[in-house]
């Protein structure tokens, strides 16, 4: 059975160039480029590996009066929360943002992510590291 994994990015151009280097390898990939889709796909599927923006846009929902710096951490805490429906709090999460913050990354971390990223990180860098986790 193939590994889903769901990149929530509006830089489709980085995430478009993982998802072809993943597409030899029995993984279904999703990218949602606003929080709204990202809450829609993680209710709706059982996603196996979360690759997380920071900052995108929050969409019409759920984030429309949050700010895009803070709608990615915000939705981190949601899902280790168990604030959306069907998606485990242990779901895991890499993060993969341009956004240089130390107490950014060191939030994420207390919130249990796999790894962090900042971008313009080597997308073979990030590429092992997602077959590393998925054991591939």
């Amino acid at each position: 059975m193939a590994k889903q994994i769901l990149f929530i990015e509006d830089e489709i151009d980085f995430s478009d160039g993982l998802v072809i280097r993943l597409s030899d390898l029995p993984v279904e990939c999703f990218i949602a480029p606003d929080g709204d889709s990202a809450i829609e796909y993680l209710s709706t599927r059982e996603i196996d590996l979360v690759c997380l923006d920071i900052m995108f846009p929050a969409g019409d929902g759920v984030f429309s009066k949050i700010d895009a710096s803070k709608v990615g951490l915000l939705l981190l805490k949601m899902i280790r929360n168990g604030k959306i429906e069907n998606c485990p709090s242990d779901t895991p999460v890499l993060i993969l943002t341009a956004r240089s913050d130390v107490q950014v990354e060191q939030a994420c971390r207390r919130l249990n992510v796999i790894d962090y990223f900042n971008k313009p990180e080597d997308p073979e860098v990030v590429l092992q590291a997602i077959v590393k986790y998925l054991e591939l």
